[in-house]
């Protein structure tokens, strides 16, 4: 969006992150039931990891011919601390997932994007924090908290 009521995107670009917040929703659930069946929160990780790693794979291999990276030592250590990180982050929200309801744990994920934003503005240093931004998460937050707290 550009202002002046313009936008240089079609309409029907909002489908796409409504259809992805409609697949993590589902992940969630499943993870959930998952987790019922086999209470294992590093191995409905793992199983997690793997197929989304098949997954990954096959739509490269179908998109381009395969992978073709040049991997360096500086990339590597990017993504293997990336790798870390996102390791963490799916135990806790696996562990999340089985102590509690889905209906409370999604929205508190869902606010992940607000560190996303402060990290990035911390670090990347290119990320500039706007009166849009603020006033967004100054409904977001409020509403995931009345959410997690409305039980």
């Amino acid at each position: 969006y550009q202002g002046g009521g313009q936008r240089r995107w079609p309409l029907w670009a909002l489908s796409i992150p409504l259809l992805a917040a409609l697949i993590r929703a589902a992940a969630h659930v499943a993870a959930r039931w998952g987790l019922e069946i086999l209470p294992s929160v590093v191995l409905s990780g793992l199983v997690a990891y793997l197929v989304s790693f098949a997954v990954s794979l096959t739509v490269a291999q179908l998109r381009r011919g395969g992978l073709k990276a040049h991997l360096n030592r500086e990339v590597l250590l990017w993504f293997s601390l990336a790798g870390v990180c996102n390791t963490g982050a799916i135990l806790t929200l696996n562990m999340a997932l089985k102590l509690g309801s889905v209906s409370q744990v999604s929205p508190l994920i869902g606010v992940y994007p607000l560190f996303t934003l402060l990290f990035s503005a911390m670090f990347y240093r290119r990320e500039r924090i706007t009166r849009r931004m603020v006033a967004g998460v100054l409904v977001v937050v409020p509403s995931v908290a009345l959410i997690i707290l409305g039980r």
